[in-house]
């Protein structure tokens, strides 16, 4: 399973722990800022919402304007209580 196989199952609710397995490994294959959205995204969808933080963060890393990363940076700021965050990540 490559990198947009877990970001369809992680987008979808589809065998999530299955898209968390396969997105930690992806990360950990190569640590790109597409794997770290991923993998935060996985790892929001299975509500640990501490360690999704840590890694949307690496997706934020390059200063990316790329609107998934952005809107899923927003719903993990959200549920880690970062109401700022989560405006400034959404746009509003």
């Amino acid at each position: 399973m490559r990198l947009e196989q877990v970001r369809f199952l992680a987008e979808h609710d589809l065998t999530l722990d299955d898209a968390l397995t396969e997105a930690r490994a992806v990360y950990a294959e190569r640590p790109t800022i597409y794997a770290a959205d991923v993998l935060a995204l996985a790892l929001f969808k299975k509500s640990q919402y501490k360690e999704a933080w840590d890694y949307a963060q690496k997706a934020l890393a390059t200063d990316s304007h790329d609107p998934s990363i952005l809107f899923h940076a927003a719903l993990i700021a959200e549920a880690n209580g970062k109401k700022a965050e989560a405006r400034k990540y959404a746009g509003i």
